[in-house]
């Protein structure tokens, strides 16, 4: 995890442990979502949770410059993230109907999959303005999108 390491000084065992924590926060939100999406619905469980991770991400620069604050702006985006692979299928199939699930789902899961191009475009922002602020603020934009 550059970022820990660059600007907050983490060891490498200390940055690993901060994803760790997102890892937790990713597998074990996964249920948790479910079932605050079953209680208050699954868009309800979404807004609240992108509002968090926009704010999360717009705020990253500033906020998450201690280990703790660290630990918690990584647990909200592991949160975010158990949220979205919980709760897009189900989305899905409310908006498009069960039957269409097994297509529209495919294209769905495509969008995701070329969000692996994130961390090459973020690495070369950070090699041309030596700054992680304009990563997480358009980030956050995008979440908030």
């Amino acid at each position: 995890m550059a970022y820990g390491e660059l600007i907050v000084g983490l060891t490498p065992i200390r940055a690993a442990t901060v994803l760790s924590v997102f890892a937790v926060f990713n597998g074990l939100g996964r249920p948790v979502a479910g079932f605050l999406a079953d209680r208050f619905g699954v868009v309800w469980v979404m807004i609240v949770t992108y509002t968090i991770q926009a704010t999360t991400l717009l705020l990253f620069h500033t906020f998450a410059v201690t280990l703790p604050t660290l630990y918690v702006a990584v647990a909200f985006l592991g949160w975010g993230f158990a949220v979205t692979l919980a709760m897009f299928p189900t989305l899905t199939s409310l908006c498009f109907g069960t039957e269409r699930l097994g297509s529209i789902y495919g294209m769905v899961f495509t969008a995701y999959g070329f969000a692996a191009l994130a961390p090459v475009v973020g690495s070369r922002i950070f090699d041309v303005t030596g700054s992680y602020t304009p990563i997480f603020v358009s980030t956050g934009i995008m979440a908030l999108i």
